[in-house]
């Protein structure tokens, strides 16, 4: 039985006529729901084997798609930007599958870098080797649309809300007031306003509460 496949004890409680319906080389309804939940979180994920079969969920497909990306599924095979990477991943991989071992690794292509968290997803059947989880670094600090609930709990106008992204995204005042064409004195002003509105007296403080925020990933990013 294969990884892809239902686990025995599914397999008990399923109707024959479903399992026979499933067409080859696709998700059994056990992991077609696990995929469809890990489609909400704004974490690139993968779950596959070494060898190949590997199911990303939306963040990841949209994160691998990026021109440049340290990580590229080729051949049904996750490969890094070079060789000598891809066989630090691939032994991540396996000592994650036969040792039980995690890993995080720092994958570098083209001036971009991304750290890749290496686990085990759990034993295969009759105490096998099982699939491996790759965990791939969050876009941003914080989600955008996140960000947006986060400013409409917490009262901050549309232009305060537009400083928050940037601000979350890394930006610095300077540029936020370049991009939004107004003085750098208004864009000081936004962010005091933001930090009395949430409640924080440093800026640090509320980048780091908005690490901590449950991830909202947009309807339109989660449907698979």
């Amino acid at each position: 039985m294969t990884w892809l496949e239902l686990p025995a004890a599914a397999c008990a409680e399923a109707p024959a006529a479903t399992l026979a319906a499933a067409p080859a080389g696709r998700l059994s309804p056990p992991w077609q729901l696990l995929m469809g939940v890990l489609d909400q979180i704004d974490y690139g994920i993968a779950l596959g084997r070494p060898e190949g079969g590997w199911e990303l969920n939306r963040t990841g497909r949209l994160q691998l798609a990026e021109a440049g990306f340290p990580l590229r599924l080729q051949a049904g095979q996750l490969l890094a930007h070079d060789e000598a990477q891809s066989r630090a991943l691939h032994a991540a991989m396996r000592a994650a599958q036969t040792q039980l071992h995690r890993r995080l690794l720092t994958l570098r292509a083209q001036g971009r870098q991304v750290s890749v968290a290496v686990v085990p997803a759990g034993m295969g059947e009759d105490g096998g080797t099982g699939p491996v989880l790759l965990m791939i670094g969050r876009r941003s600090l914080c989600p955008r649309l996140t960000a947006q609930q986060y400013s409409a709990a917490h009262g901050l106008t549309p232009s305060e809300a537009a400083v928050l992204v940037e601000v979350l995204a890394g930006a610095a005042p300077r540029s936020i007031a370049q991009h939004h064409g107004v003085a750098l004195s208004t864009v000081r002003t936004q962010v005091a306003s933001i930090k009395a509105k949430t409640g924080h007296r440093r800026l640090q403080d509320l980048m780091v509460q908005a690490a901590k925020l449950p991830p909202l990933v947009p309807l339109f990013e989660a449907v698979r």
